[in-house]
Order: C-alpha cells, then sequence, then structure tokens
C-alpha cells in the first residue's frame, strides 16, 4: 500500500489537510485513515489533530518503520542465520564504520554471540569468494568482486523481508541513514513503470526497493562488468530507459546493474522486439511439452503470451544468479515429481540459451505454470464429452454387464462404473451429466433406468431418449418400431411374421450400418493429387516459398487472407512449421479463409 508518502508529511507543523492531501497525493479519505493507523503506533506528544490542521513531531520517524510493517510489537530476538544475513546486509550498505559493539548494539546480543556470528559468516562466504574483512579506520567491510557481493545482498534482502520483524529491522536501518530514500525511489520507480507501461511483479517489488536504498552509498564507486552482447541487447529496452532516470543511476555501470534488476521483475512484452529471442526460446519450450505430455494446448497462443511473459524475468534471474530463496517452491518437486521431471525436459531450450543447469526453484516456477495448463487442457477435453455414472446395487459383475452394453449404444460417453445408490450422493454432481440405474434413485442429473441385459427394443428407445436429451437436442432419432408403423399401410405382413419380429430384424440392420460406417473425410490419395504439386529451381525467401506452394489451392480451396494467415503464424511463433530434413509444413486455422478440404506439396 501506500503508506510510504505519508513520510513526506514528518516533521509536519501546523499543516493545513489540503496541503498534505497536495504534497502526498492521496485522497482526504485515505490520508485520514493513514493518520489514524500512524497515530496508533505514536506516543500521544508526537502527533496531534485539529481544526483542518495536522501536527508531527521529529521524533515520529523512530516509529514509522513499525507503520510501515504494521508491526505490533518489536522483536526482542533474531536467530543465528537471520543475524548473519543482517550484518551482511548491514556492512554491505556502508551507512556507518562497523564494529562488534554496533553490531551488538543493533541485535541486541553479546559480543560473543556477535564474534561467533561473523566467524560463521566468515565461513559462509568462503563458497562466493566474497570476504568479510576488518580495518581500524573503516572497520567492518565486504571484500571481493562487486558483482558477487551484490548478488548475496539481492538474495538475502528478498529472504530477510518475508518476516515482519526482519523487514522492520531493515526499514528501521535505511530511514536511519535517510529517512526519506526509501519513498524517493518507491515513489519515481512507481511513476517510471506507469509512464512507460511497465508491468512488473508486485510480490517482488519490495525487495527491490530496499536494495537500491542499501546500494546508495555504494554506486558508482565500485566496477561492474556485463557481458559484452547483453549490454548492446539490454540497452535496447524500456527498462533501461527507466533505469537511467533513477538517483541511483551515477554511470553507465550503474544503469546497467539497475536495468539487470528491473528486468528480473519485468514481465515481458511482445512489443520489444528485443526479446523475440525469449520469444522463440517459449515457443520451443512448449513444443517440447507438448510432445513430452502428447497434449495438444487448444489455447496455445494464450500459453505462448503467459509463458513468455514469466520467462523474460526468469531468463536474467538465471543467466545473472539472481535467483531468490522461497521455500515453498521446493514442495514443488516432492508433491508433483511428474510434471516436474516432465517441465525439467521441457525447459532444455532455457537451459542452451543460459548455459547453466535450471535452479531448482525457477523449474518449480515453470512447473505450477505447465502443470496448470495441461490440467486445463484435459479438464477442456473431458468437458467436451458426457460423463455418466452406471448405478447397480447386485455387485461388480452386473455392472461389467451394463457398461459393456452402454459401451457398445453410446461410444462417445465415459462411464464410471461400481456405485451403488448409497454412495450417490457422495459423488460430486458436476462430475458427470447422466445416470444409467438399474434401479429407481433420485438425482438431479437425468436418470435412465436399464435392465442389465436389454432387448434390442429397449436399446432403440434408450438410444433415442438419450440422443433426445443430451446428443442432438430438439432432433429425435426414428426407432425400427416407427418405421414399421409407418409402411405398414402400405404392406402386409406375411403367415408368421410379427411386428416385433421385423422390428428385431430391422434394428440389427440399422445398429450393423451404424457400426460399420466408414469415415467420410476424404482421403489423402484424393487431396495431394498431381496438379496440387509443383517442383521449382526458384530462389525465393521463406514468405514466397509458402504464397508459391499455395497458388494452386487459390481461389477454390482458400482466399488469399489464409496466405498471409499462414506468414503470421510463423512470424508469431517462430519456425514451427519445420520438421526436420529441409520439410516445412506452413499451416493456418480453418477460419482464417478455407473454403473446403485440400492440400498442396511443394
Amino acid at each position: 500500500m501506500s503508506r510510504y508518502k505519508l513520510s513526506k508529511l514528518i516533521p509536519a507543523n501546523h499543516m493545513h489537510m489540503e496541503e498534505a492531501i497536495a504534497l502526498t497525493g492521496l485522497s482526504e479519505e485515505k490520508l485520514v485513515f493513514f493518520l489514524k493507523e500512524f497515530n496508533h503506533y505514536l506516543p500521544k506528544s508526537l502527533f496531534s489533530q485539529s481544526e483542518g490542521t495536522i501536527s508531527i513531531s521529529e521524533e515520529a520517524k523512530a516509529y514509522f518503520p513499525d507503520f510501515l510493517v504494521q508491526l505490533n510489537e518489536r522483536p526482542l530476538y533474531f536467530d543465528e542465520k537471520e543475524r548473519i544475513r543482517l550484518i551482511y546486509l548491514m556492512t554491505f550498505s556502508r551507512y556507518h564504520e562497523l564494529s562488534v559493539f554496533y553490531y551488538q548494539s543493533v541485535l541486541k546480543v553479546s559480543k560473543n554471540t556477535i564474534l561467533s556470528d561473523i566467524k560463521k559468516l566468515r565461513e559462509l562466504l568462503t563458497k562466493t569468494e566474497i570476504k568479510l574483512l576488518y580495518d581500524r579506520k573503516q572497520g567492518f567491510f565486504l571484500a571481493g568482486e562487486e558483482w558477487a557481493i551484490r548478488k548475496q545482498a539481492f538474495r538475502w534482502v528478498n529472504a530477510l523481508i518475508e518476516r515482519p520483524e526482519l523487514k522492520w529491522l531493515l526499514f528501521d536501518w535505511i530511514h536511519q541513514h535517510d529517512f526519506l530514500a526509501y519513498s524517493k525511489v518507491r515513489e519515481r520507480l512507481e511513476q517510471e513503470t506507469e509512464l512507460r507501461t511497465i508491468s512488473m511483479i508486485p510480490s517482488r517489488l519490495e525487495g527491490l526497493y530496499m536494495l537500491i536504498c542499501l546500494l546508495k552509498e555504494r554506486s558508482g564507486k565500485e566496477k561492474i562488468e556485463l557481458p559484452e552482447n547483453h549490454v548492446k541487447r539490454i540497452k535496447q529496452t524500456a527498462v533501461y530507459q527507466m533505469a537511467s532516470q533513477l538517483e541511483e543511476a551515477k554511470n553507465e555501470d550503474e544503469t546497467l546493474f539497475l536495468t539487470v534488476l528491473l528486468l528480473t521483475l519485468t514481465q515481458g512484452r511482445l512489443e520489444e522486439s528485443v526479446f523475440d529471442f525469449l520469444l522463440e526460446c517459449a515457443n520451443a519450450m512448449l513444443q517440447e511439452l507438448e510432445r513430452r505430455a502428447a497434449v495438444h494446448f487448444e489455447e496455445y497462443r494464450k500459453l505462448l503470451l503467459d509463458t513468455f511473459s514469466h520467462l523474460v524475468p526468469a531468463y536474467y534471474r538465471i543467466y545473472y544468479g539472481l535467483e531468490m530463496e522461497e521455500p515453498f517452491l521446493y514442495k514443488v518437486e516432492n508433491d508433483y515429481p511428474e510434471i516436474y521431471a516432465l517441465t525439467g525436459l521441457a525447459l532444455a531450450p532455457l537451459e542452451t540459451l543460459v548455459k547453466r543447469p535450471i535452479p531448482k526453484g525457477e523449474k518449480a516456477y515453470f512447473a505450477l505454470l505447465f502443470g496448470a495448463a495441461i490440467q486445463n487442457q484435459e479438464e477442456k477435453e473431458r468437458s467436451e464429452h458426457l460423463h455418466a455414472l452406471i448405478i447397480c446395487p447386485n455387485g461388480v459383475s452386473t455392472s461389467m454387464i451394463m457398461e459393456a452394453e452402454l459401451k457398445r449404444l453410446f461410444p462417445t460417453i465415459t462411464f464410471h462404473t461400481q456405485y451403488t445408490p448409497e454412495k450417490l450422493e457422495q459423488i460430486p454432481t458436476n462430475s458427470y451429466q447422466l445416470i444409467f440405474s438399474s434401479v429407481k434413485v433420485v438425482a438431479s442429473k437425468p436418470v435412465f433406468i436399464i435392465r442389465p441385459i436389454m432387448e434390442q427394443a429397449e436399446k432403440n428407445r434408450l438410444v433415442k431418449e438419450v440422443q433426445e436429451t443430451f446428443l442432438i437436442p430438439g432432433i429425435a432419432l426414428v426407432t425400427p418400431e416407427e418405421i414399421i408403423q409407418t409402411l405398414l399401410p402400405y404392406f402386409e405382413l406375411k403367415e408368421g411374421v410379427t411386428q416385433e419380429k421385423v422390428a428385431k430384424i430391422l434394428s440389427r440392420k440399422m445398429m450393423k450400418v451404424a457400426s460399420s460406417k466408414e469415415d467420410q473425410r476424404p482421403m489423402l490419395t484424393e487431396l495431394l493429387t498431381q496438379d496440387h504439386i509443383q517442383v521449382t529451381n526458384e530462389k525465393l525467401n521463406w514468405k514466397e516459398a509458402i504464397r508459391k506452394a499455395a497458388q494452386p489451392l487459390h481461389p477454390e480451396y482458400i482466399e488469399e487472407r489464409y496466405m498471409q494467415a499462414m506468414i503470421q503464424k510463423v512470424e508469431d511463433y517462430g519456425a514451427f512449421i519445420h520438421i526436420g530434413k529441409g520439410v516445412a509444413l506452413p499451416h493456418a486455422r480453418p477460419e482464417d479463409g478455407v473454403k473446403k478440404n485440400g492440400d498442396v506439396t511443394s
């Protein structure tokens, strides 16, 4: 929330409400609400409000972190892991000359505890080639490659702010050094993202604001190098333009570093062509996922855009080693091992791109995205078919007989068997659309009473009833009995032949014809005729080749816009039409201009 804007009012001496509204940019209602909240954390002498004016004492600054975090009680103790990280971040900030005593005063522990923490922090940093050193003139300081030092700070800031008490301490540390630092950074970034319509991941912004504040005394004083090919690409992004407007962007190195930080939180935008390589990567990942999972995503474009949007910040986090600690993500591997393993295989194109293994946390994020997409597709496919319960109190064998009979009559319905009338109430009604039962049952869905073994006439009636109710509403199938009744006035039955006998013969004939009816779609040999095949030695680019290949189909089979649609698909999703060994199969959707079925080879 925008509580931070209240910092502009401290101190305030008989400030009119209109002035406070103009200064903070808050509505009167929101301002009054925040002032009431803030007053809850203040001693009575530090705040007053009367006759449209407010007064806030300078001493109120000490309570502002409590108000920001909405902390009911200040922490009395931090555990060893938390203290080690706080010592690192305090040293990283360079706000003060730090000594053992200074660490003690902030963390409220003994000298021996601090000495133990420092020793363990030094051991921990040996893995990163960062050193915590001490000098009498400057106190404790960090030495090593600046990029590595900042990466460690990035990880630990984001880890610590997950606990309100630690977030409070970091706020307090920042506000003591520069009370308005956080407000300035946050307000400027919010203005720039709105101005440039840049969408960022909201849950991760707090850590970014804090890290930029902690960087203030380091900014412009250390050398930071990025890969040359990345520098050129990064400079083309809208985020680079945004980073250059920040006060902390004191030189080109700092602007590039801030850009990378922002890119780890920025959702991908298709209009920025600089990210086309990531759109191609997202497309390759989804194609691999479809192949591995044996699934076809009907809403492929939407999933591609969602994947691309997530991939842009993930790429920069992985490439620069700026992953965040989020413990819940590590449960994904254990809770969903199949989708996690599948995701690992689908991320092969990304692994090739970043030239390093994908961290578990990032893999888990993609697993959640892909798992949801697969589940949605499966649910969509299930919902397109009717689901029916078979209710039978007479045991498994009778249920199986009923299921076999019903499957022959209704091959497109999915049947769920081995249910008794008593279990019906326990089954979610959204999981089925109809019920076949051998006994009478009361249910909110249509119930069709059948015998385990039905006569042909019973089958005919059942097919008709189900057809009228579900398959083709408003259109009834004609039964053999109805056909006979229609024809009887025009012929006489032979002696010994009854209507029932004719009905049975006619039923068998109708069922036989229905079950043996062949697919009426055209065969490939009917479509791929000689007049649809072209051989050429012309030197064509890929767009010209698609148009050339489509010529025999125009205008009889396709409209002109279908050719452009095929080209547009490649521009949108990359060279997905290439199936190997110099063979490409360009295509588009039927609604993009297909008049009738056809095929062409060129």
